[in-house]
């Protein structure tokens, strides 16, 4: 009987090249070599590439139209303004028209300040990105360090709270991360209930795992213990532990004083804590440091001593890359400004009057260590 082998290797063509084409779709992965940055346009900031070795990168792909999208926009932009000084960068893409994108973001203002951009005509970051990684469902993020992608999911998953501070003081550990995020759901879901012994609890078991691996899960906690669980007390216990459990650690201090500074969750400011913070820091870093600069600047300028702020801010200016010196003038320009006013104010002020301190105040503009 005759056979003829091309009808029985039809069926097989197709299933070899069905699995070549799924292996195409399934290219990018945790591991792989970051694709290259080829936007079509951008709506503001810019960013050459992903090459520095010493930043960390988030490049996230979302649309004006996706809910989840808007509601991870107030989040990357608070990781954004705290860590775009210490070597973050966070790029948001949409395949809309440009047109369409920049009326949003306009509207948005001040509350979506990183960089923007729309796809090329022909897609190719959603290509390269999106569809390499089988990926099909946005708000979708990509950390990038070091030329590789460290995690691929949605920026508002507990996970990607925990792998991006790893991954900017690089020491993203993928062992620790997969103990510490079911923890850190937990936490999360204790709070929402109200349960506080249980989230305080939780917070504590991954600071445990390692303390200087998660010690932004030491200063969120400091931050829920204020905000959540109304424990002033407690948290300024906390805060002081933290003093001691990171003397030789000065980026949870950094982020501690930054979180007393900024966040919007804490109502009343412990300066005094911050400002421990800070000396803390000053023993273990340089005087002319970048971070510990413009932490000491921001502390100073929170309770009112401008003068003071000022010449720390401007030895940051005076020692700082390029691309973060119009920034630091800024700011600058602003503590001169308001030491200025202070001293007039207190020129003027009636004999015999007195000026109170000003422990609450806060200079215009922006001030984040």
């Amino acid at each position: 009987m005759y056979l003829d082998f091309r009808s029985l290797a039809v069926p097989a063509i197709v299933a070899a090249m069905s699995t070549v084409a799924l292996a195409q779709e399934q290219t990018l992965k945790v591991g792989s070599d970051a694709p290259e940055l080829k936007v079509g346009r951008w709506v503001q900031g810019e960013v050459s590439d992903l090459s520095d070795p010493n930043r960390t990168y988030v490049v996230e792909f979302w649309a004006t139209w996706c809910g989840p999208c808007k509601v991870s926009i107030p989040h990357l932009n608070k990781l954004h303004q705290r860590g775009r000084f210490a070597g973050l960068t966070i790029i948001g893409v949409s395949d809309e028209s440009f047109s369409t994108v920049k009326g949003f973001v306009s509207r948005k203002g001040s509350t979506m300040s990183y960089p923007i951009a729309v796809d090329t005509e022909d897609k190719s970051m959603q290509n390269t990105w999106m569809k390499a990684a089988n990926r099909n469902g946005i708000p979708c993020a990509f950390i990038v360090r070091g030329g590789k992608i460290l995690w691929i999911g949605n920026p508002l998953d507990p996970e990607f709270d925990l792998v991006l501070p790893l991954a900017m003081v690089g020491r993203y550990n993928p062992e620790l991360i997969g103990k510490a995020t079911p923890m850190l759901t937990a936490a999360r879901d204790a709070l929402k209930v109200r349960n506080f012994r249980d989230a305080m609890r939780h917070y504590d078991s991954i600071i445990d795992l390692d303390p200087k691996v998660f010690g932004d899960v030491a200063v969120r906690k400091y931050e829920k213990m204020l905000s959540d669980v109304k424990d002033k007390a407690g948290a300024r216990a906390w805060g002081d532990q933290m003093l001691q459990k990171f003397s030789s650690a000065p980026l949870p201090l950094a982020e501690l004083a930054g979180t007393i500074l900024n966040s919007d969750e804490i109502k009343a400011r412990d300066y005094d804590l911050a400002s421990k913070a800070v000396e803390a820091m000053g023993r273990v870093l340089p005087e002319n440091n970048q971070l510990l600069l413009r932490v000491r600047a921001s502390v100073l300028a929170a309770q009112g001593q401008y003068a003071e702020a000022q010449e720390f801010q401007y030895k940051l200016w005076m020692t700082a890359p390029t691309e973060f010196k119009a920034d630091y003038k800024r700011q600058l320009d602003e503590y001169r400004k308001a030491a200025k006013t202070k001293a007039s104010a207190k020129t003027s002020a009636p004999s015999g009057g007195t000026e109170e301190g000003g422990s609450a105040e806060k200079p215009a503009g922006e001030a984040t260590p």
